[in-house]
């Protein structure tokens, strides 16, 4: 019994002492520890090259994104000034088509002129705003003929408008121009049919 547990004591201790023992330098899981830091190191020979096209990459970007916004703006603002320039020679034609129709005697027929701006394509509303002269010497107008906003009483005080709106998601551009008597408004003197002074405001 005693020589049986020396036997297995001594086993034990044998295999203590080959659990513990160091690896010989030779040993196969060594040479991979010194293999696997030379792996690593390899993209970081390619990292300043990398960071070189990277940063190279960048500016390019930046310069395609600020050329793009910049060309974008210039676009807005000519189409901007396109829609401003044939606003104002629709709001001429508008006064022509009145001036028409005040010098032939049918102002009953303005409805209809209204009409037919309010039939081109983005035209939200086209119609004339009588001013105090014109309620004074003719009585008042149409529901549609009174001012309903700031834009309307700025033009009755003889101040015109061109100003962008946004509404939400939409924007319009307004566009009022105030209406003076003139002794010479292209040809037609119009204090000859309103008896106020010149320059008087007549609407908008």
């Amino acid at each position: 019994m005693n020589r049986l547990c020396m036997r297995m004591q001594g086993l034990l201790a044998l295999f203590h002492q080959n659990v513990s023992k160091t690896p010989e330098p030779g040993w196969r899981g060594e040479q991979t520890a010194r293999v696997l830091p030379n792996r690593c190191t390899f993209p970081m020979r390619l990292s300043i090259t990398a960071k070189i096209n990277f940063f190279l990459l960048f500016i390019f970007s930046m310069v395609l994104v600020f050329s793009a916004a910049y060309q974008a703006v210039r676009e807005r603002d000519l189409i901007l000034t396109l829609i401003k320039e044939q606003s104002r020679e629709q709001s001429e034609a508008y006064f022509d088509g009145l001036n028409m129709l005040m010098l032939t005697g049918k102002m009953e027929a303005r409805d209809t002129l209204r009409a037919k701006f309010l039939d081109h394509a983005h035209v939200e509303d086209a119609r004339i705003v009588r001013g105090a002269a014109i309620n004074k010497q003719y009585g008042a107008g149409r529901d549609s003929e009174a001012p309903k906003d700031r834009f309307d009483a700025l033009a009755l005080t003889g101040k015109g408008s061109l100003e962008v709106v946004h509404d939400g998601i939409h924007s319009k551009l307004v566009v009022t121009r105030p209406l003076l008597a003139k002794t010479d408004f292209r040809g037609t003197d119009c204090t000859s049919c309103h008896q106020v002074p010149e320059n008087t405001v007549l609407g908008a």
